[in-house]
């Protein structure tokens, strides 16, 4: 078993050769075999320590993955990955980061987008840890989110009351 993590590691590190050339087709090749060496039917009845690396370099292929989907634009194989990450580790900060971004850039989702992004913020801030990037994106789709509300707000005024559009005083 701890040979078949060597394995799946030496997968992961041999992966960012392909990332740091953006051929993140070749990236995610290498990530699911990376996986597939690691599947859960290959550690039945494993210590206890060789779980606990087995589930966190299943989160760390699971959130490689949802980048290299995201930077290819396939905003639905982004998501499962992030949502198999966080079905393992709810609070990860990466895979909530992704999700904020597909919905966002991939999906014009400005309201999935805010949410979360304000998962990734407190996960970020329960861990104690600082990530400017997603403080930038929080930042950003705060202001997009409250646009997109304000927007809302006058298009619902305009059902109720179609005299209610402002007329411009020239």
């Amino acid at each position: 078993n701890e040979r078949l993590l060597k394995k799946a590691t030496e997968l992961k590190d041999s992966a960012r050769d392909y990332i740091q050339k953006k051929d993140y087709e070749g990236a995610i090749k290498i990530y699911e075999e990376a996986l597939q060496v690691i599947h859960p039917n290959n550690f039945k009845n494993s210590q206890p320590h060789i779980m606990k690396e087995l589930i966190s370099l299943t989160v760390m292929l699971m959130n490689n993955l949802s980048l290299c989907y995201y930077n290819i634009g396939q905003a639905r194989r982004t998501l499962d990955y992030a949502d198999q990450a966080l079905m393992i580790d709810q609070k990860n900060i990466k895979a909530s980061y992704r999700k904020a971004l597909v919905y966002k850039n991939l999906m014009n989702d400005i309201e999935r987008a805010f949410e979360f992004i304000k998962l990734a913020r407190k996960a970020a801030f329960d861990e104690k840890t600082k990530h400017d990037d997603i403080e930038r994106e929080y930042t950003h789709i705060k202001q997009l989110y409250m646009d997109y509300k304000e927007k809302n707000k006058e298009k619902q005024k305009e059902l109720v009351d179609p005299e209610h559009k402002v007329k411009r005083v020239l």
